[in-house]
């Protein structure tokens, strides 16, 4: 749709992410949006800087520390970096 405005684009991105449809992620200062909006995690790849969704139980980490901080936690994003598998064997 060439006649789009990135304003409309944003403007609906914004509502999509309000409306818990997509997730809004700042990786680096830059904000990606991810359909999955499932608890994950990700990895970016320092080499091809593609950005990967990784399905991790997260369940033992946050009972951890909640049990060494007092705190209730309701959910945990770690962000991975390093280099990808595609990248490592090319």
């Amino acid at each position: 749709m060439p006649n789009i405005s990135l304003g409309t684009v944003y403007r609906n991105l914004g509502q999509l992410v309000d409306n818990n449809i997509i997730l809004a992620l700042n990786i680096d200062g830059s904000t990606h949006y991810d359909a999955v909006i499932s608890e994950h995690q990700h990895f970016q790849c320092n080499s091809c800087n593609q950005i990967i969704d990784i399905m991790l139980n997260t369940t033992k980490f946050i009972s951890n520390i909640e049990l060494e901080t007092n705190h209730k936690i309701d959910g945990c994003q770690v962000h991975f970096n390093g280099i990808c598998e595609k990248c490592i064997n090319n």
